[in-house]
């Protein structure tokens, strides 16, 4: 009898075990991140902006704290503010990713800024940033470089990133 107990308690240990990664693996699983992209840098351009949609769908909130890149010497948050007529960009600590809902990044609101760039953005290229959430941990994402003049539907005004003053 004693044999028996203790196979059954390391059955409960095993599959309270695999339960937790379970859980684990379909907390990441609901951040999606669509239609990530930047444009193709101009010469002697030294930084960049990435944008994206990030959608969540769980049912919990959650925030993006941080974007990295081995193509620049930094990347921040940052967001498009208009104040009498005039845009500037400011950097921001996070986004917030509502519960079943999206955050959208585009040039004329958040975005993420590269910046030091170590090379030029060159159209067709893939760019991997890795973005850190608060619930969500890290996942990365290939953002599709775009030609300079590319608009997407998205972008607001069609203002680019070097239209701020």
């Amino acid at each position: 009898m004693k044999v028996f107990s203790k196979i059954l308690l390391g059955l409960l240990i095993a599959g309270f075990t695999q339960l937790v990664a379970f859980a684990a693996d379909t907390k990441t699983n609901a951040i999606q991140v669509e239609d990530a992209w930047i444009r193709a840098s101009a010469g002697g351009q030294t930084s960049g902006a990435g944008y994206m949609v990030i959608k969540n769908t769980s049912a919990s909130p959650d925030r993006l704290l941080s974007a990295t890149s081995a193509v620049a010497a930094r990347v921040e948050l940052h967001s498009t503010i208009t104040e009498g007529g005039s845009s500037r960009m400011v950097e921001i600590k996070d986004v917030a990713i509502p519960a079943n809902g999206s955050a959208r990044f585009s040039p004329s609101g958040n975005h993420i800024m590269f910046l030091q760039i170590k090379g030029p953005f060159k159209e067709g290229e893939k760019v991997p940033v890795t973005l850190k959430f608060e619930r969500s941990g890290e996942t990365t994402v290939d953002f599709l470089v775009r030609p300079t003049t590319f608009n997407s539907g998205s972008a607001a005004h069609g203002k680019s990133h070097g239209d701020m003053k």
